[in-house]
């Protein structure tokens, strides 16, 4: 799994919240039990293939991910965060790898590949959230302590010293005790990571979906 390909049609997502994002066109619909808004509230049971989880994505939530052999693709619908896990043929991989995102029917293209993929595995990830009292038992741990956890950081504000964060499938915001008196703006070889380290956690909060294809999450 040495190759990856992602596609994050919504980022910094919140469970409960509207999001940005585009709902992709299938034509395989999922079995139904209620409506929302236009998008039929689904059984996950009904989902067998990826373009079930297509036809269902009430568009707040997108995200595709193909690796060597597995192709995982989380969507919202009824409220709720779901991620389908599917096997992916070494044909199937290449075909991904090749389309061309300047191609105007790329995503047309990307779906007649990905929506006959039968569904392995549906995983519910909104009930998953980290309660806040686990998050609360990370205070005064440091941020060598969450890197060796395998948080991963893709963004910070040193003035308020609060680090963007992935975890599995979800986001956080982490706050550190400290404050940074180096040069500013930053320098080009400023390494966040490494300033991190050493610095003690005085607040963790989880925003919501990160990235939900992470094959590791």
């Amino acid at each position: 799994m040495k190759r990856v390909w992602k596609v994050f049609a919504a980022a910094a997502l919140v469970f409960n919240l509207a999001a940005c994002g585009q709902k992709p066109s299938s034509e395989t619909a999922p079995a139904a039990q209620t409506t929302q808004g236009s998008v039929a509230v689904i059984d996950p049971a009904s989902i067998k293939t990826i373009g079930d989880g297509i036809a269902a994505n009430d568009g707040t939530v997108d995200q595709y991910a193909a690796y060597q052999n597995t192709f995982l693709y989380a969507f919202a619908n009824g409220g709720k965060v779901y991620r389908l896990t599917a096997s992916l043929s070494d044909q199937q991989f290449q075909a991904i790898m090749d389309l061309d995102f300047s191609d105007p029917d790329v995503d047309a293209k990307r779906t007649a590949i990905i929506s006959p993929l039968k569904v392995e595995k549906v995983e519910e990830l909104t009930s998953q959230q980290p309660k806040q009292a686990d998050l609360d038992a990370l205070i005064g741990k440091t941020g060598q302590d969450l890197l060796n956890d395998g948080w991963t950081q893709y963004g910070f504000s040193l003035d308020e010293m609060k680090y963007y964060m992935n975890k599995g499938a979800y986001a956080f915001e982490v706050v550190f005790e400290g404050r940074y008196e180096g040069e500013n703006p930053l320098p080009d070889d400023f390494d966040g990571d490494e300033f991190m380290k050493p610095l003690k956690v005085k607040s963790v909060t989880c925003t919501g979906i990160g990235d939900a294809v992470n094959i590791e999450g």
